[in-house]
């Protein structure tokens, strides 16, 4: 009987073994996903930067222009703030963007962005699902859930 439980036992080890390849094999995989995500996270948010860098440049432009006379009558003589708004709208006009690009362009920044990074992680999860899937297993495994084709995330935008 001892004979028997220690087959036994050898066999379950076996299984574990290749379960831990298996894991380890997952987690290299997820570890280097991880990274290329990050990349990609950094690369659209130099984007973000760039288009903010380039309103900013806008706004210097108006600082620089501004005198303390301009700055005196926009904001106390007239306290609404029509004569900088105006003002402001000249300088934006004049780089020959429209008045509200930067709020499109970042919109459309994080529009793309999330559909990738949604559109990646639903490829890996599949990937790994299928992997688990299709590796060998000695005694009848089955997976507990699944990557459906849209995520709930997509259906914000």
């Amino acid at each position: 009987m001892l004979a028997e439980c220690y087959h036994h036992l050898l066999e379950h080890k076996k299984e574990f073994q290749i379960d831990v390849a298996t894991l380890n094999l997952l987690e290299s995989t997820m570890s280097g996903w991880t990274t290329e995500m990050m990349q990609s996270v950094d690369e659209y948010k130099e984007d973000m930067v760039g288009v903010l860098k380039k309103e900013g440049g806008r706004c210097q432009d108006l600082v620089d222009r501004m005198s303390y006379w301009d700055q005196w009558s926009w904001f106390v003589l007239n306290s609404s703030g029509e004569k900088f708004e105006r003002e402001w709208n000249v300088v934006k006009s004049g780089s020959g963007d429209d008045v509200n690009a930067v709020e499109g362009k970042l919109g459309d920044i994080v529009r793309e962005s999330s559909d990738s990074i949604a559109t990646k992680a639903r490829t890996q999860g599949q990937a790994v699902i299928e992997y688990l899937g299709k590796r060998p297993a000695i005694t009848n495994q089955s997976l507990i859930g699944s990557v459906t084709a849209a995520s709930k995330f997509e259906d914000i935008f």
